[in-house]
């Protein structure tokens, strides 16, 4: 990455990788969905040649079904692009990395050093500075849904499909891409059906409460708080990292000697029933 335009492209090509993707994520947990799962990625064969590969994975004779719904969600971004609720919330996630990976700088693993250090040596790096965060903020909608242009048949683009037993014939393929690219043609592929999400789950937001009594413990270095709902609450401070958070587990005392006898199989079972 040597010119500023290198430096905006990274960001929005990822940009694009990853609103793609939830987009996939979403049409796979579908009732009868056209795939199992489907993800798109951007691989550099050699500097400066790239590919871009769409995979999925289908039930069995369910090749055909599932490169169609590819094809068509790829034309959708090509004539539509991206609403701006998905380009933020794309841009959350890819701050949220960025943050977690300098956070856990002096964690990385040897391996992952190395690999950085060839992809630098190769021209390959991809590494993040303030530069590229300016750019991932400024990144606008119509910048991340150009790169549908480039998921075309007559790029250089793969589409896989992994189904049990393989069942299409190539005639059927080239139907598929014709018939799509023909719908295109025609602009009657609808914009996607983004679903209403509110920005509250509770309108009626319930009373707050108070803290009806505070007890310090020096000799641990604790406070705890007792609320008004009758809920205990324990402040400590630690030496863990900015977004290290520590779960802890906590048991009752007897309660396996307050069961009726003969419950005590379902005692033991009830923690498998809740992962379930």
């Amino acid at each position: 990455m040597n010119t500023v335009r290198d430096y905006r492209d990274l960001p929005a090509e990822s940009m694009f990788l990853y609103a793609l993707n939830q987009r996939f994520f979403k049409i796979a947990r579908r009732k009868d969905p056209p795939f199992v799962s489907c993800s798109t990625s951007a691989d550099v064969l050699f500097n400066p040649l790239k590919a871009y590969m769409m995979t999925s994975s289908c039930k069995e004779k369910g090749t055909i079904q599932a490169q169609e719904s590819i094809l068509i969600e790829v034309a959708r971004v090509r004539l539509h692009g991206f609403s701006e609720r998905e380009v933020s919330i794309v841009r959350a996630l890819l701050m949220s990395e960025i943050e977690s990976a300098y956070l856990e700088r002096d964690q990385m693993q040897s391996t992952s050093f190395i690999f950085s250090v060839m992809n630098l040596l190769l021209g390959l790096s991809m590494r993040l500075n303030s530069r590229r965060l300016f750019y991932l903020v400024n990144i606008t909608a119509a910048e991340i849904s150009k790169y549908a242009e480039k998921l075309q048949t007559s790029c250089s683009c793969v589409i896989k499909t992994i189904e049990p037993r393989a069942s299409a014939i190539v005639e059927d393929l080239k139907n598929v891409v014709s018939k799509i690219s023909a719908l295109e043609e025609e602009r009657i592929i609808s914009p996607w059906d983004e679903e209403h999400i509110p920005e509250e789950i509770v309108s009626t937001k319930p009373n707050p409460g108070n803290i009806v009594q505070q007890c310090e413990y020096s000799n641990i270095g604790a406070t705890e708080l007792i609320l008004s709902n009758g809920m205990r609450v324990c402040c400590k401070s630690t030496d863990f990292l900015d977004d290290q958070v520590q779960l802890f587990d906590s048991n009752a005392i007897s309660v396996s000697s307050e069961l009726i006898q003969g419950n005590t199989v379902y005692l033991s079972l009830s923690s498998l029933y809740l992962k379930l």
